[in-house]
């Protein structure tokens, strides 16, 4: 049985959801419908919904999300979650709020949403269902940016699965249980901490208040031992490990197959310990009681007066100042009791002997009680600051927005993994084992550079100098950049001897900026269309060329290339065509060439051939007559043929020649060879002839060849 709803019964858009007390109160104060069971037949929508930056930043710290300039994927829910609720109370919904039980929850993402993008909210309830344990109840939420089709599909849709326990569909019969879904082979298995503040840290950043997620006794009044997480707290924490590496179309299915219990509370815990030590306290009195009677309700008489200071000082040591005085008061009174009533180890002395030395038996135990109580609540106070330290370190720590490692160096250059933080398994895209050593996680290029930083920082704290290191290194399989600034200093054994040399590593992912820079570099020395070598690029190549050159006593030659025939292209065929052209000249010149040459385009129709490591200038011609082979058959672009020709000015460069002279040689070949040619570059001759330059009509030789 489902119920779709009507659009033309939405609600105001311009309202906004009503507080989420207002809507627990009428979810119990509401009479639930009888008799026929149906959705309530309406849809809430708002728009111009924005995103709060402190609320996302909360929230993502609670969830382990790294903050970008896009929502995470999960984050959409909570929008839409206060008009959820709103629909749960209202007044022809058949169910409880705070009866149902969230069992599934889909997310999908057409596209990724800005955090400053302005959006459009709907909520509405879809369908219902017969479950093997009640009624199933389905809503969906819909976001939708400003610019986005109202009428096409949704930026971000969410499918929200409630079960009713215990209710029955009129008619309905339930389905047989499915299989849950194994996970693939390559599913991410990863671990967090789960702490008993869970649920309110989460409650309070998302807005879902609900009891059964805050405190212990709450949810065993509903059935459970202890407080449970949040489903979409687990599904977020689940999805935030993937963070950065899903696409930006992608869809998450979630079922919440078994509930996730929270840790014990700490003041169940206090609760104990504080029962435990009121019992210590009991029995402290008892033992204090018992040693005072048998030492000073006896006429015996040695050391054994003395006996009464071991209980006050454990009611010192275990239980504080205050109790362990209790202590020592009711030994002081029985002491006293038994002195004054002629029993006790100091009966044979006189009146006078036995007060004084009562008293400073008295004033002993009581500065021994008074030192060691003091003693010991300094060690305590020191333990519990110490706590506090290392908690705001832990927390500081596994929620900073850099990676962070902690690391223990080793003269070997080992650098030992003792703690590493989600946002740096996030990077790396996996767990990193603690024990292990991080130049494995290194890339092979810049492991021995890491190695050589580590032994170096090494040395530099053992001889009490400050040791840094900063550095950009791929790791993994060289897919990923890493920023490091590392800082080492020396630890300290118990005996005092120096132990081991501890290092923290911060660390920022800069592979997105690699990249750009790897593209901006490419844009400058690269020709856009062809996609070859600039000027630029080809000077640089022709000056490592001579140089080369000058130490092996090769040769070098560079051919100038200018397209004969190629104004009729772009005047019939237009830019268009002549760019296809352009590309198929650059193909067949890099076709034409060796292997180590460089084909370069210096702009318009002209290009260059830096050929290296040459035995002769017979070499060079021989390349210079398979471009010019290479132009023979016309180029095809769109039903038209184009036959293009090509003049080429050869320069063999002398020793010690300059990048610059070369050029401007070949340049002026080729401008002879083209000036040899007659109408059109149709040559009457040709030959090789010099002119500073050694200069090729290569086209003629072609002609006289056929």
């Amino acid at each position: 049985m489902s119920a779709v709803p009507h659009p033309d019964r939405a609600q105001d858009p311009r309202r906004g959801p009503r507080p989420l007390a207002a809507n627990y109160a009428r979810s119990l104060l509401l009479p639930r419908p009888r008799g026929a069971v149906d959705l309530p037949r309406r849809r809430h929508e708002q728009r111009g919904v924005r995103t709060d930056p402190a609320r996302l930043a909360a929230w993502a710290r609670v969830c382990g999300f790294p903050l970008r300039s896009r929502l995470p994927l999960p984050y959409p829910h909570l929008l839409g979650f206060p008009a959820q609720v709103e629909l749960l109370v209202s007044e022809p919904f058949p169910f409880r709020l705070l009866g149902l039980v969230h069992v599934a929850q889909e997310f999908a993402q057409r596209r990724p949403l800005a955090v400053d993008e302005e959006l459009d909210v709907s909520v509405r309830a879809v369908a219902m269902r017969p479950h093997r344990r009640g009624a199933l109840v389905e809503l969906v939420t819909e976001v939708r940016g400003a610019g986005d089709d109202p009428a096409g599909d949704p930026a971000w849709r969410g499918v929200s699965r409630y079960l009713a326990p215990g209710a029955r569909l009129p008619g309905a019969v339930p389905p047989a249980d499915a299989d849950p879904a194994a996970p693939g082979a390559g599913a991410t298995a990863t671990r967090w901490r789960v702490g008993a503040g869970t649920g309110r840290r989460y409650a309070e950043v998302s807005g879902d208040v609900n009891p059964l997620h805050l405190a212990a006794p709450a949810a065993r009044l509903l059935g459970f031992r202890r407080a449970l997480a949040h489903g979409v707290w687990t599904a977020s924490r689940s999805l935030a490990v993937l963070d950065g590496r899903l696409p930006g179309a992608v869809r998450a299915d979630v079922r919440f197959k078994a509930p996730l219990l929270l840790p014990a509370g700490a003041p169940r815990a206090v609760d104990r310990r504080t029962r435990a030590a009121r019992a210590e306290w009991a029995a402290a009195l008892v033992v204090s009681a018992a040693v005072a009677a048998a030492v000073f309700w006896r006429t015996d008489s040695g050391p054994w007066p003395f006996l009464v200071v071991v209980p006050v000082l454990w009611g010192a040591a275990r239980l504080g100042l205050g109790r362990a005085l209790s202590c020592l008061l009711v030994v002081a009174l029985l002491a006293t009791a038994g002195t004054t009533g002629g029993t006790g180890p100091y009966a044979g002395f006189d009146a006078d002997a036995r007060t004084a030395v009562l008293e400073a038996l008295l004033f002993t135990c009581g500065a021994v009680t008074m030192v060691m109580s003091l003693v010991v609540r300094a060690r305590e106070r020191a333990v519990v600051e110490a706590g506090r330290r290392e908690e705001l370190f832990r927390r500081t720590f596994d929620d900073a927005l850099l990676g962070v490692a902690l690391l223990r160096l080793r003269a070997d250059g080992t650098a030992v993994v003792a703690r590493v933080n989600d946002r740096l398994r996030s990077m790396l895209g996996h767990d990193v084992e603690v024990g292990s050593d991080w130049s494995q996680q290194v890339h092979g290029e810049h492991r021995a550079a890491f190695v050589e930083a580590v032994h170096e920082m090494v040395e530099r704290v053992r001889d009490g100098r400050d040791a840094h290191w900063h550095a950009e290194v791929q790791h993994g399989e060289g897919e990923v950049w890493l920023e490091l600034a590392a800082s080492a200093w020396p630890t300290w054994r118990e005996d005092g001897r120096a132990g081991e040399v501890a290092a923290v590593v911060q660390v920022v992912d800069v592979t997105q900026r690699r990249l750009v820079q790897r593209k901006l570099r490419e844009a400058a020395l690269h020709d856009a269309l062809t996609g070859l070598p600039n000027r630029t690029l080809l000077e640089d190549r022709l000056r490592h060329a001579l140089g080369a050159a000058s130490r092996s006593g090769r040769r070098v030659a560079l051919l100038y290339c200018d397209l004969d025939d190629f104004k009729p292209v772009n005047d019939t065929g237009g830019h268009a065509a002549g760019d296809h052209v352009l590309i198929g000249v650059a193909q067949r010149l890099g076709a034409a060439v060796r292997p180590g040459d460089t084909v370069a385009r210096l702009g318009g129709d002209e290009f260059a051939v830096v050929c290296p490591d040459l035995p002769d200038a017979s070499a060079a011609e021989a390349v210079a007559e398979r471009i010019v082979a290479a132009m023979a058959e016309p180029f095809r672009v769109a039903g038209w043929e184009f036959p293009v020709g090509i003049s080429v000015g050869l320069s063999i460069a002398a020793r010690g020649a300059d990048a610059h002279r070369v050029l401007q040689e070949a340049d002026a070949a080729m401008y002879e060879a083209k000036a040899g040619k007659g109408e059109r570059g149709r040559a009457p001759g040709g030959g090789v002839r010099a002119a500073g330059a050694r200069v090729v009509d290569l086209r003629a030789v072609e002609r006289r060849g056929r």
